[in-house]
């Protein structure tokens, strides 16, 4: 992959790494939020709860994603961007596009998906 090609992948995950960290911010002010509030009805406690959780949960979804763009962002410093993980082949450059931060080619991620199911 020439250089210019990696400096626009790059570029795009760091813009997509800007996106997640501000979706964080706001999950946490809103558990906060919630948090904060001094709630009697059990309706309210219950969708508060429901809230956080839901929260929670977008969390841990957006640091798993911004875990996997730091790891692509430094094999772009290392030589190693758009390598398959799982057979050494180059993953292709449109599923880079569609997905950046792609860990396998779409053969080892289809085995991936089977052995975890």
């Amino acid at each position: 992959m020439n250089h210019e090609v990696l400096k626009k992948f790059q570029e795009t995950l760091e813009e997509r790494l800007d996106v997640l960290q501000s979706h964080i911010l706001t999950a946490n002010d809103s558990i906060s939020d919630l948090q904060s509030q001094n709630l009697s009805d059990h309706a309210d406690v219950t969708s508060a709860n429901s809230q956080g959780m839901l929260n929670h949960s977008l969390i841990h979804q957006y640091e798993q994603e911004t875990r996997d763009i730091m790891r692509s962002l430094n094999k772009i410093e290392n030589g190693s961007f758009g390598v398959c993980e799982m057979c050494g082949d180059d993953i292709d450059e449109e599923r880079l596009w569609v997905k950046p931060h792609a860990k396998y080619c779409i053969i080892c991620r289809e085995i991936y998906e089977k052995n975890q199911g």
